[in-house]
């Protein structure tokens, strides 16, 4: 399965199931610069089984692609961190530049590192990941773990008196497949 679910079979064996069809390719591509459709191009081509495409854009070559590795996500989200940075100290402001990630479960490396470099920024598309609700719910519990007597815990409940009962929170549901151990050992 590719993005979203899509069958890549189904368009490569298209030219089998439908043999009479006419292939009519859209191949200008009107966003991106001739460097981008290059490095696409390089990665596509080690596809063997790929339908050929030559893509093309009429924008120019831009700026040249930069190739980064790095170890892990920490480190690729430090490298990009130091990248803006660089970047910044070349003249570029920081409403021209935009970080592009394709799954939400990358954006707390990324926001982490971006708050450690004092990097302003803001996410579009996504809720930052200690806004999420389930996140502030398990910090919220480890505050009131770690410290019983704070008032702060309790206000992470929204309770302003010492009820810190952790039924106040939301209701979660669980699957009804979901095996129903608590009720076992519960007293």
């Amino acid at each position: 399965m590719g993005k979203r679910g899509a069958d890549v079979a189904f368009i490569r064996r298209f030219r089998r199931d439908f043999p009479d069809a006419v292939d009519i390719r859209l191949e200008e591509n009107f966003r991106s610069t001739g460097h981008i459709l290059a490095a696409a191009a390089a990665i596509i081509a080690e596809d063997k089984a790929r339908l050929g495409k030559t893509l093309f854009t009429r924008k120019g070559q831009g700026t040249p692609v930069e190739l980064m590795s790095f170890r892990d996500g920490d480190a690729e989200a430090a490298g990009l961190a130091d990248a803006l940075i660089a970047r910044k100290g070349e003249g570029a402001r920081w409403a021209e530049m935009a970080v592009l990630y394709r799954n939400n479960f990358l954006s707390r490396a990324f926001e982490e590192a971006l708050m450690r470099a004092k990097i302003p920024y803001r996410l579009v598309g996504d809720v930052g990941f200690y806004a999420r609700a389930e996140i502030k719910d398990a910090l919220a519990l480890l505050r009131l773990a770690a410290m019983p007597d704070d008032r702060q815990s309790n206000e992470a409940f929204g309770e302003s008196s010492t009820n810190r009962d952790a039924a106040s929170a939301p209701r979660r549901s669980r699957s009804s497949n979901a095996t129903p151990a608590f009720s076992t050992y519960r007293s």
